[in-house]
């Protein structure tokens, strides 16, 4: 814009100079017109009194009067009246010439030229002077007109001026607006690579961590192994007590036995303090880790304050082009994509983290556990020394009854029976010894002292591992210590990352904020550079009619003094501003070398980038890998659905081949009932017909009884016999009837007993029905999870292609703007 108005105004300044030149050369032809009529004049003078003495020489003198004449006539061509009097006058002098040839007549013509001469002169000064009174008039008049129409200009350019400084300051507004707006997104950016740092520190820790947990599940491993061999060495020393209680000569060998075995705990103690050792050097090791990042975060951030700083150097070119806020807009486009991604990153570092948080939570159980389990065999092995000290004390009052009795250990009180029976039996059993053989009871005296020397040094041994115990246990306590301080290390870490979290939630908040605020001030420019562009083109249209105005001024004397101070105060003005144009240049050539610097500094951009598309090509390798899992999970789902189908086929042939049982047994159980229900009115039918059959029977007996009692009347000892057969007969017709009934009565139970079979049979074929319909739910809520799996697995295809097409889109804008910086 400044250069613009530089140029306009230095063609301005070019057009006055060659106006005030025009002027000037107008000025000095009028001058010499003037100071040839004047010198014509006394020319003609000096011709008129010339001629009073040279009458030969008239006509020539006249004719080249008439020429000067003639020289001044098209000179003042201009003036009319002028030019008619003229030359009525020469045609008049012309006549008096050709017709006056004498003397006098030329004398008087020479008095009336003379006098002519002089009218002619007044006329012409007085016509000269009212004509050049009414230009300079008309001139002034003009100038103050255009003096007023220059003020008005000058007012509207001030005005101009002022809305212009008004616009300017609004850019500026805006440019510090967007300065900073690009200052908080540098810093946003500065923030994630901060988070990104950190979370790379998490993650390398985690790593760490995560190898140490895998060398403590080797050390526990190796613990257990050593536990199991303890606990057959704890094997071991039960059976030697056994041995011990049923035969003395093998105490010598059990405390050999233990010796070794609290060898072998004081080199798995001393194990168990490398290894803590070991742990302190790694916790150490993590610390010294830890340092590292925290000065390569120191010195990412200075670089990152430097690069700072060499951008703040370069805004000011960045903020006057258009093209800067659209890179911006670009930009924070780019950083929301990025903080998605960096949020996906997070999450997978926090499923990460959780994961390593149970692993180690389950670490921590097993070491425990060992902890327990490796305190049991402790306090068994104590309860073992105390017990084989009680029996020693036992055998030594045994066989020295007559000896100052020793004070029982306060665990003695504790014994059982058994060890009690035992006790008594080894009395008897020494009694005995003693009693049949004295040399014997010498042997064993001996005996009991060196094991009871033996069991002195034990003892001291034992205090010793005991003190050793100890200060294992107290090591233990330390480390422990040591462990619940990793732990709070770790919940803090775990709190970091969620502050860490929150934060980048907080900036990308911001940075939605500040897009679309940037958005806003982009309008914003858009509409102030239209407004700018239009108040340019009326500055153009004033600038044009100044031009108009000062190009009707060329004539002005005063205008052109004016003028000549403004070009000579405009001329001061461009060395001034040729002075800033060269400090500006020199600011240019130094912004110039700092963006040299900064290509310079784009060769590890490009580095980086080159980083950038490495994770890209592995982020598509995963993505591949996913591409295939899906395809392994689709086709596993697709085999599932088909196992399904087939299956559900299956169960519905089987559930049909059940409805056509059901069917087919229901049919039968309804012939069965039907053949029930005639069976029973068989059977109704039958006693009816028996009842029946008996009240004839019973009257006929009644009959016959009369018949009887009438023919023994009547006939006597002969129709008794013929009685008899008919009693007989009845007899033998309800024996027959009895049997069809039992034979009925048979055949219905034997129905009755499969119609029970038959229900039974229904009832398993029900509930077997139901079992089916239970699996069919079963299958169809396992295709309803492999469905949701399925389309969770689509999902988080969909998901990766968006992320991969957004690395892909921010690489395709990253790798332009870097190539053309």
């Amino acid at each position: 814009m400044w250069e613009k108005r530089l140029v306009q105004s230095e063609q301005q300044v070019r057009q006055l100079e060659e106006q005030v030149r025009s002027a000037t050369l107008l000025t000095g032809q009028s001058e010499a017109c003037l100071e040839e009529v004047s010198r014509h004049c006394g020319q003609l003078e000096d011709n008129l009194d010339a001629s009073r003495g040279r009458s030969s020489e008239l006509e020539a003198r006249l004719q080249e009067a008439c020429a000067q004449l003639e020289e001044s006539v098209g000179f003042l061509s201009s003036h009319d009246v002028l030019s008619r009097r003229l030359a009525a006058e020469k045609s008049s002098v012309e006549a008096e010439l050709q017709l006056a040839r004498t003397r006098e007549e030329l004398h008087g013509h020479v008095t009336r030229l003379e006098e002519e001469l002089g009218n002619v002169r007044s006329a012409s000064d007085s016509v000269l002077r009212d004509r050049l009174s009414n230009a300079f008039v008309q001139l002034q008049a003009q100038v103050r007109a255009r003096d007023q129409t220059i003020a008005a200009l000058g007012a509207e350019l001030l005005n101009m001026q002022d809305a212009t400084r008004t616009r300017a300051a609004e850019l500026d507004s805006l440019k510090t607006d967007r300065a900073r707006l690009i200052q908080d997104l540098k810093d946003q950016a500065m923030a994630v690579d901060n988070l990104q740092l950190q979370l790379d520190g998490v993650s390398e820790e985690l790593d760490r961590r995560k190898s140490g947990e895998d060398k403590l599940q080797e050390v526990l491993e190796q613990e257990q192994t050593r536990t199991s061999q303890l606990q057959s060495n704890l094997d071991e020393e039960q059976e030697a007590v056994c041995r011990l209680s049923q035969e003395n000569g093998s105490y010598a060998r059990l405390a050999d036995q233990l010796s070794t075995q609290i060898v072998e705990m004081e080199e798995e103690i001393s194990a168990l303090r490398d290894h803590l050792r070991d742990l302190s050097s790694q916790l150490n090791g993590t610390a010294d880790l830890v340092l590292d990042l925290r000065r390569q975060l120191n010195s990412r951030t200075s670089v990152v304050d430097r690069l700072r700083a060499e951008v703040a150097d370069g805004g000011d070119l960045i903020r006057q082009t258009k093209s800067s806020s659209e890179m911006l807009s670009g930009d924070v486009c780019r950083l929301t994509e990025r903080l998605q991604a960096q949020d996906a990153e997070l999450d997978r570092a926090r499923e990460q983290v959780h994961g390593l948080q149970q692993d180690l939570q389950d670490s921590r159980a097993r070491l425990r556990s060992s902890e327990e389990e490796f305190e049991d065999e402790k306090r068994n092995m104590r309860r073992q020394l105390l017990e084989l000290e009680q029996l020693v004390l036992a055998l030594e009052e045994v066989m020295d009854p007559s000896g100052p009795r020793r004070p029982e250990p306060e665990p003695a009180q504790t014994w059982n029976h058994l060890h009690r029976r035992k006790f008594n039996d080894l009395f008897l059993m020494v009694c005995n010894c003693i009693g049949s053989d004295p040399c014997h009871g010498v042997g064993c005296r001996t005996r009991l002292e060196e094991v009871r020397s033996e069991n002195g040094a034990l003892q001291e041994r034992l205090s010793i591992l005991q003190q050793e115990v100890q200060n294992l246990e107290e090591d233990v306590a330390k480390k422990r210590r040591k462990l619940d301080e990793t732990q709070r290390e770790h919940e803090r870490s775990r709190e970091e990352e969620e502050r860490l979290i929150r934060e980048n939630s907080r900036c990308r908040e911001e940075v939605l904020v500040l897009s679309s605020r940037n958005l806003q001030l982009s309008n914003d420019n858009a509409e102030l550079s239209a407004r700018l562009r239009g108040d340019q083109e009326s500055v153009r249209m004033l600038q044009e009619r100044l031009a108009t105005v000062s190009k009707e001024q060329e004539e002005e004397r005063a205008t052109v003094r004016r003028l000549q101070e403004a070009a000579t105060q405009q001329g001061r003005e461009k060395l001034q501003q040729q002075t800033s144009w060269s400090q500006e240049k020199q600011l240019i050539e130094t912004e110039l070398s700092s963006y040299k610097e900064q290509l310079v500094r784009l060769a590890g951009l490009e580095e980086e980038l080159s980083t950038v598309t490495f994770k890209l090509q592995r982020s598509e390798e995963d993505k591949v890998k996913l591409l295939r899992e899906a395809d392994a999970r689709n086709d596993k789902v697709t085999t599932v659905a088909f196992a399904l189908a087939l299956h559900s086929g299956a169960v519905g042939v089987e559930k049909l081949g059940h409805a056509q049982e059901v069917t087919e047994l229901q049919r039968k159980l309804q012939e069965a009932q039907a053949k029930l229900a005639a069976l029973t009115k068989v059977q109704v039918d039958l006693r009816t017909q028996a009842e029946e059959q008996a009240a004839r029977a019973d009257s006929a007996l009644g009959l016959l009884h009369v018949q009887q009692a009438a023919r023994q009347q009547q006939a006597g000892d002969g129709r008794q016999e013929q009685y008899e057969k008919a009693a007989a007969s009845l007899r033998q017709r309800t024996e027959d009837l009895e049997t069809k009934l039992n034979g009925v009565r048979s055949v219905l139970q034997e129905k009755v007993q499969q119609l029970k079979d038959q229900l039974t049979k229904n009832a398993k074929s029900s509930s077997l029905l139901k079992d089916v319909y239970v699996e069919n739910a079963q299958l169809m809520a396992a295709l309803q999870v492999t469905e949701q799996r399925q389309k969770k697995a689509e999902k988080k295809n969909v998901a990766l292609e968006e992320k991969v097409g957004a690395l892909n889109k921010l690489l395709r804008e990253i790798v332009p703007a870097a190539l053309a910086t």
